[in-house]
């Protein structure tokens, strides 16, 4: 076969595909459904809907600290699991971007929002203090939420908000 392959013989891959369509022709796909009410939560991108305001803003460029009073409404259909790495777990979540917006980190930083389940249509309040002393210059700041496993809230429709930082 990889012979076959190595000589680019066009015969394989007709074959391949052909034992391939007809698999896909004769296997059977099922899903299972327990009786009663399906939950609708942060597991699924259904859920992932927020309203993000600042409530206040303070950036200090001598101690290069971000704090953050962030406002956070559940909009989505469902409800959000409490902060942590579990998948579902809903974070805040904060980019660190040049001024012309490319990363300074691979990975953004998290920070917990809640113990509790928060409900569609609940808000809730969050205080983040971002340490950026190892990051000179001017720098933008991205807030996101995340739902640790699924998705990034701005990938499903909702707003992220922006905060352009001056090393001055």
């Amino acid at each position: 076969l990889l012979a076959a392959i190595r000589n680019d013989d066009r015969a394989v891959y007709t074959d391949l595909g052909l034992k391939f369509f007809s698999q896909a022709r004769t296997k059977c796909v099922f899903a299972l459904r327990k009786p009663g009410v399906q939950i609708v939560d942060s597991r699924t991108t259904k859920a992932l809907a927020a309203d993000l305001k600042a409530v206040a803003q303070r950036f200090a460029p001598d101690t290069r600290q971000f704090t953050l009073s962030l406002l956070a409404t559940n909009t989505g259909a469902g409800a959000w699991l409490p902060s942590g790495s579990e998948s579902g777990a809903v974070n805040a979540g904060v980019k660190i971007l040049t001024p012309d917006g490319g990363p300074m980190t691979r990975e953004p930083i998290r920070f917990p929002l809640t113990d509790k389940v928060v409900a569609s249509g609940e808000s809730l309040n969050a205080d983040l203090v971002i340490d950026l002393a190892e990051f000179p210059g001017d720098l933008v700041l991205e807030v996101d939420l995340v739902a640790e496993h699924v998705s990034w809230f701005s990938q499903v429709g909702s707003a992220q908000l922006r905060f352009p930082l001056s090393a001055d």
